[in-house]
């Protein structure tokens, strides 16, 4: 029996005073691990994909909803247990850096 395992990750830079230039963090919940050969997939490699599709489609929905004006960049990956990636995208990006007064 063949079997996958797929990973979810999100990710956000949020900005704050003390950290204009923004700081790297997991989404809360997340990664999301999803086995093939787990309940409640038991072996069924497209249904366990397709939860996973579910589960990055879901999430990258809700970033772009996200109205937080600190929360600069998020991404949102969907990908196999060996590296490949399959899905990902990102909103936003880092912040300008400040100009200097002269």
């Amino acid at each position: 029996m063949a079997r996958n395992i797929i990973v979810v990750n999100a990710t956000q830079v949020v900005t704050s005073e003390a950290n204009p230039n923004g700081i790297l963090s997991n989404a809360s919940g997340f990664p999301v691990t999803i086995d093939s050969d787990k309940a409640p997939y038991n072996g069924d490699i497209e249904y366990a994909m397709k939860a996973a599709k579910g589960v990055y489609h879901k999430k990258l929905g809700e970033n772009y909803e996200d109205t937080n004006p600190a929360r600069v960049m998020t991404t949102v990956t969907l990908e196999m247990a060996n590296g490949q990636q399959i899905l990902r995208e990102s909103i936003g990006g880092f912040p300008a850096e400040p100009e200097e007064a002269e």
